[in-house]
């Protein structure tokens, strides 16, 4: 029987080695919350990775078993054989000015990559530098020291902008470069078993040994703090790690470490902490090399994986290549928040599950895989231990009333803080899942299948207030709100539950609710927002402040102050601050902020500290902290593909007409995010606005020649970078060239006036030809007329003398014959003229007039008025009589009184002559202007008319019927409106 149980008792012991084997395996391969890892399925071309660097642009340098490897961020790109290395295997890329990347080898000589290719080795003379044990380069900021090792020689040369220059050190023992710092190499020098540390002042050749420790066996590792305030030196024989002072050129021992893994290399960050790497796994960080004392103890890291190098980029990123994982990856604000949890002894191998503030205590957390308790206080970490009870899988932490209480499977715990560290508890029995509590006079009870009420008067006694699902439960005094996936509940004084009437909580999923004061509540949702409720006004309203809290889920709501809450979502944290819930402004707190994940499961806020605990860890805001810090940084134009040419890093862009088809590659070396930026552009000169693309390619298509800027900026969900300019030109082909433009534009100019001037000189002799035409055309018109009036005079005439002797009026009848021959002479000369003068005109009226008085006797009377000084003015011929012998005919013939006419001659402002032919007749019918009876009338507007078409003299004719002006008027008017401008012709027919 007893070695029965000697033998179980081993194979016990055995399970538990194997277990806690396994533990620490599991342990010792936790990665850092929010590491990163880039590896073949990332991207990463190559599988063993060395020495890391960052050129001034922001690409991430490695040297690579497959090349040299540069990185923005997004994707990997790769200098190897098909770019022209002779050796791919590449130790390191180590950028130099002028955007130069020099490349060391493992066995070839140097190279040289600029702009998307290699460079010969003679342009900068790197051939003089033989490969015949190990390359060496180091920086002093302003220089690159390269070096080899030659029949036990050691062979500098110096790199900068001038060029390459061979630097000569006068020294018989063999040494080793350790820095370079201005005009000064600080050394070891190899003498037999020794190892001696010293200056060389390249100025005069000499050099200047340590004092103090003047002597010391295999070295093997030296490095100087960036200050040179402390070296740091490693002897593999004793592997042990000294701490030495340094003043001037004497040493002090401070502090030595005893190692139990071999150093593969001593990093130095531009922080000046300090990194061990180990020949075996692992990785040790020490912190700032000043306050190193003896007490220290490195954080170790990444026990199960071959670190190489560690790198600390400008933005305070972590990067760590390995033997065989591709590369690591730790952001600023992860790392300071790993190094804020082991500073505060939190335990990082577990994942806490529940979080809750004690005011005047501190921070209690749960851990499910440790089945434990802890406290946070006063910046540290310790485990509880409770008395007299096991318990497990506990849920969630509710504090109430200054009560704290756990929700297990079946149990509700009362938990008590003691002193000295220990938790009491007292467990009710619930047989349900608990969700959530409040706690005012009475408990009440939030579960999977009902709200249950614990009466304060009824203690142990569970009421049920509400039968379905809950998932929250609060209140304010007597309202109580229950949440529910499918809605917000109210009941006041414990009254019967009624859904709140809401457009938008009375159907949604209720995740959280939380008192902010006596009047506010504040209510969290499933993708619906946030809302607030007010007792006073009895009213709910939405509180929206940005549109990604509308879409998250609501965890939790803390209070911090009266003007400040947090909120814990699926999408990470928001702090919000308000006035009086007014003049909303929030900030975003994500896995770029530090967060180890965006689902935030819980938080707690004690003493202004936000404990933040995430499904992949906790994460631990200090006071005031603002979060990821603003970079001003710029989008990097790195290549410019046009046409079949390339342009790398350009400032500016001169372009053939044929370049005109673009396509930009841009980087914005986004490594502290895990989502690609988007980027916005506008092309000012060709686009109307701004455009927006996902991919970090821009593509402008057939631009036509001109002068442009390009605008680029990058927006990383947090901020929008500042914008980068590219001036732009497309120089246009000759026939585009404004020269061309100006001197074709003249040309045709010209050729467009003669052709111009030749229509128009034809139109112009053909609209002359068509006048001579109209004119002679209108001189037989005119001929035609007089021909016309004469004869119908005659006539008149002729009837007027038959009139007479039919009468037996002989002797008027002579008079009248001896009258007419008077007047048939003026006719016959009056015919011949173009324009006569008023005073002919007058007397050739008077004697018409005399004539037609002669056979109307007293039913005529007469008027001729005209000025004297209107006697010399010129009108045409024959003008008035067609008028004159109309009024008579119709005006006064038809008359049976007494008839009057009178003719005025007068001036006008307008017109030179106002010629007026009044009757007092029955007025003027316009059909008469069709009739026969009114040819007289016809031929004299006609006459008109032909003046008109053949001197343009604009001679207006009005006739009114008298009548129609007044009641107590009658007779026709007719009026003639005779320009000047007819006086300066002199054309008379002949």
């Amino acid at each position: 029987m007893y070695s029965i149980f000697i033998d179980i008792m081993r194979s016990f012991c055995l399970f538990i080695i194997v277990i806690t084997g396994l533990f620490h395996i599991s342990l010792a391969q936790l990665p850092v919350p929010g590491m990163r890892i880039y590896d073949a399925s990332k991207g990463f071309p190559a599988y063993k990775s060395y020495i890391i660097n960052q050129d001034s642009t922001g690409f991430i340098w490695i040297g690579t078993d497959q090349g040299a490897v540069f990185f923005d961020g997004q994707q990997f790109e790769i200098v190897d054989e098909k770019s022209g290395l002779t050796d791919k295997e590449i130790l390191q890329a180590i950028p130099s000015q002028g955007r130069k990347v020099i490349l060391s080898p493992l066995l070839n000589n140097w190279a040289c990559y600029k702009d998307g290719h290699l460079l010969p080795d003679s342009l900068l003379e790197l051939k003089q530098i033989k490969n015949q044990k190990t390359n060496m380069c180091i920086s002093d900021g302003e220089n690159l020291w390269l070096g080899d090792l030659i029949n036990n020689k050691r062979l500098l040369y110096r790199l900068n902008s001038k060029g390459i220059e061979k630097v000569e050190i006068t020294l018989d023992q063999a040494f080793t470069p350790v820095q370079f710092f201005g005009d000064t190499l600080l050394m070891q020098i190899e003498t037999g078993e020794e190892t001696q540390l010293a200056y060389y002042f390249f100025s005069n050749g000499n050099s200047k040994k340590f004092t103090g420790i003047s002597k010391k066996s295999e070295w093997n590792i030296v490095k100087l703090s960036n200050d040179r305030k402390r070296l740091i030196v490693y002897s593999q024989n004793n592997q042990q790690l000294d701490l030495l002072e340094l003043k001037g050129n004497h040493l002090t021992l401070k502090y030595s470490y005893k190692l139990d893994k071999l150093v593969k290399q001593i990093v130095v960050d531009k922080n000046n902490q300090l990194w061990l790497t180990f020949i075996g796994n692992g990785l040790h960080f020490w912190g700032n090399i000043n306050a190193l004392d003896s007490s220290s103890n490195p954080l170790e890291l990444l026990p199960e994986s071959t670190i190489n190098h560690v790198f600390t980029d400008r933005d305070e990123n972590i990067w760590l290549s390995t033997e065989s994982r591709g590369i690591y990856f730790i952001s600023a604000s992860h790392w300071k928040n790993y190094l804020l949890n082991s500073s505060m002894n939190i335990p990082l191998d577990k994942i806490p599950s529940s979080i809750e503030r004690i005011p005047g205590i501190g921070i209690f957390v749960y851990y499910t895989e440790k089945n434990t308790f802890g406290l946070l206080q006063n910046g540290r970490y310790a485990d509880l231990n409770p008395n007299n009870l096991s318990f497990n899988n506990i849920t969630d932490l509710y504090l109430g009333n200054e009560d704290l209480y756990a929700f297990t499977t079946g149990k509700l715990l009362h938990l008590k803080y003691n002193p000295d560290h220990t938790v009491d508890f007292k467990a009710s029995i619930i047989p349900f899942v608990v969700k959530d509590l409040y706690k005012n006079s009475s408990l009440y009870i939030a579960t999977h299948n009902g709200l249950y009420l614990n009466r304060k008067d009824k203690t142990g006694q569970l009421d049920i207030l509400y039968p379905d699902r809950t998932t929250s439960v609060s209140g304010l005094d007597d309202f109580i709100f229950i949440g529910t996936p499918n809605g917000l509940y109210l009941s006041v004084n414990d009254s019967l539950p009624k859904l709140v009437n809401d457009s938008i909580l009375g159907r949604s999923h209720i995740t959280a609710l939380q008192p902010i004061d006596e009047n506010h509540l504040l209510i969290g949702t499933s993708i619906k927002g946030l809302h607030l409720f007010e007792k006073e006004q009895k009213r709910f309203c939405s509180l929206l402040f940005e549109e990604a809290a509308i879409t998250a889920t609501i965890r939790k709501i803390e209070k911090a102050d009266h003007q400040c809450f947090w909120l814990a979502t699926d999408m990470g944290v928001y702090k919000v601050q308000h006035n009086d819930f007014n003049d909303l402004h929030h900030k975003h707190y994500d896995y770029s902020e530090g967060l180890p994940s965006d689902d935030v499961t819980d938080l707690a806020i004690y003493n202004d500290t936000v404990y933040v605990l995430t499904s992949s860890g906790l994460a631990i805001l200090p006071p005031k902290y603002q979060g990821l810090k603003n970079t001003s940084e710029k989008v990097f134009i790195y290549k410019v593909r046009a046409g079949d040419d390339y342009f790398y890093s350009p400032g500016k862009l001169e372009l053939l007409y044929r370049q005109n088809d673009l396509q930009l590659s841009l980087k914005s070396f986004p490594y502290q995010l895990t989502k690609s930026p988007v980027y916005h552009y506008f092309l000012q000169g060709y686009h109307k606005r701004w455009y927006i693309t996902n991919t970090p390619e821009i593509n402008l298509n057939n631009l036509p020649p001109g002068e442009y800027q390009l605008q680029v900026a990058s927006d990383n969900g947090k901020q929008l970078s500042n914008y980068t300019l590219l001036p732009l030109t497309i120089h246009p082909v000759f026939w585009q060239r404004i020269w061309f433009k100006v001197s074709a534009a003249i040309l045709l100019l010209t050729m467009l006036i003669l052709i111009i001037y030749q229509i128009l000189r034809r139109s112009h002799l053909k609209t002359i030809r068509k006048l001579e035409n109209k004119r002679k055309l209108a001189q037989l018109e005119l001929e035609a007329i007089k021909a016309h009036i004469n004869p119908h005079f005659v006539y008149n005439c002729l009837n007027s003398i038959q009139y007479l002797t039919k009468q037996g009026q002989l002797d008027k009848a002579d008079l009248y014959i001896n009258s007419f021959s008077v007047l048939l002479r003026q006719t016959m000369h009056l015919s011949r003229q173009t324009f006569v003068d008023v005073a002919t005109e007058k007397d050739y009226l008077e004697n018409y007039l005399k004539m037609e008085k002669m056979r109307f006797k007293d039913k005529l009377n007469y008027i001729i008025d005209i000025p004297v000084k209107l006697y010399q003015r010129t009108i045409p011929a024959m003008m008035l009589q067609p008028f004159v012998e109309n009024a008579i005919k119709h005006g006064i013939v038809p008359l049976e009184k007494e008839g009057y006419l009178k003719i005025t001659f007068s001036e006008t402002p307008d017109f030179a002559l106002k010629i007026t032919i009044e009757d007092n007749g029955p007025g003027w019918d316009p059909e008469q202007v069709n009739n026969t009876s009114s040819l007289g009338l016809r031929l004299g507007g006609g006459r008109a008319d032909t003046y008109n078409q053949l001197f343009e003299m604009g001679i207006r004719i009005n006739i009114e019927n008298k009548t129609t002006l007044a009641d107590d008027k009658s007779g026709t008017s007719v009026e003639l409106l005779i320009p000047l401008k007819h006086e300066n012709y002199s054309y008379n027919y002949r």
